[in-house]
């Protein structure tokens, strides 16, 4: 599919393809309004992008981890990989990339939710460093379903 893939930080251009993967990936999408403020520093939060370089030198945003991080705590909001670029390693990659910008900031610790039955996700983070911490019964609406919290320590760093 790709011949280059890369994880760099976010544009307001982007914003309509965040959207766009939002939309096909997750059962809620932000509002134009807070996708642009995930952008900006100001808010703590930061929206790291993979991109791909095809054949014929097109670029395109394939996935997106959305990160806040206050005092010593992080949080990944959200990791959106585009269905035709899973397995390749992008969703490590972006995770990785939000740890360290995490940890830049400060962060001594991160924390996310992920559905009990997003099986492969799980995997993913456990791969990370990340710990199953504990459930938040009935926090996904559509449809119903429990998160499981999994944290990690950013230290020792590197992750």
């Amino acid at each position: 599919m790709t011949r280059r893939s890369w994880v760099d930080a976010a544009t307001l251009q982007d914003c309509p393809a965040v959207q766009a993967l939002m939309a096909s990936g997750t059962d809620h999408v932000w509002t134009m309004g807070q996708i642009q403020s995930a952008i900006g520093p100001a808010s703590g939060r930061s929206l790291l992008a993979a991109r791909t370089l095809d054949a014929a030198g097109d670029v395109t945003m394939v996935g997106f981890c959305a990160l806040q991080v206050v005092e010593d705590e992080a949080e990944i909001h959200e990791l959106v990989v585009a269905t035709a670029a899973r397995r390749l390693g992008l969703g490590r990659a972006l995770v990785k990339a939000a740890l360290a910008v995490a940890h830049h900031r400060g962060a001594s610790r991160a924390e996310l939710e992920v559905r009990r039955s997003n099986l492969p996700a799980q995997a993913l983070y456990l791969g990370l460093g990340f710990d199953r911490a504990r459930v938040r019964r009935g926090y996904y609406r559509t449809p119903h379903e429990d998160a499981v919290v999994m944290a990690r320590s950013l230290s020792p760093w590197p992750v």
